[in-house]
């Protein structure tokens, strides 16, 4: 069961990856939080959704709240990005992602 927090940026994935498929990307969400059952997700840090641009370029994308701000092991993967010279976007939405991506 999804809480509202979850469920607000939930409603926000299907545009953010139409939005970069659109684009030529290839995106998928990113299902994380560890265990559960017997299947493991992915590491905790990873981003909410991860793409590949038409030139071959790592997209990670993680969504949040506004307000919200990285947990710790989402901040230590975008330091990890950053450092490797991979552009980390942190956004509301697909319109943010769209400023951030083709400032005007």
């Amino acid at each position: 069961m999804l809480h509202s927090k979850e469920m607000a940026e939930s409603s926000e994935y299907a545009p953010i990856i139409r939005y970069l498929e659109l684009r030529g990307y290839k995106a998928t969400r990113v299902q994380s939080g560890g265990y559960r059952g017997r299947m493991r997700h992915s590491a905790a840090g990873w981003p909410d959704i991860v793409a590949c641009s038409p030139t071959g370029e790592f997209v990670p994308v993680e969504v949040k709240r506004r307000g919200e701000k990285l947990r710790p092991e989402q901040s230590e993967f975008q330091a990890w990005c950053c450092a490797r010279a991979i552009a980390y976007y942190v956004v509301t939405g697909a319109a943010d992602l769209a400023d951030q991506m083709e400032p005007r």
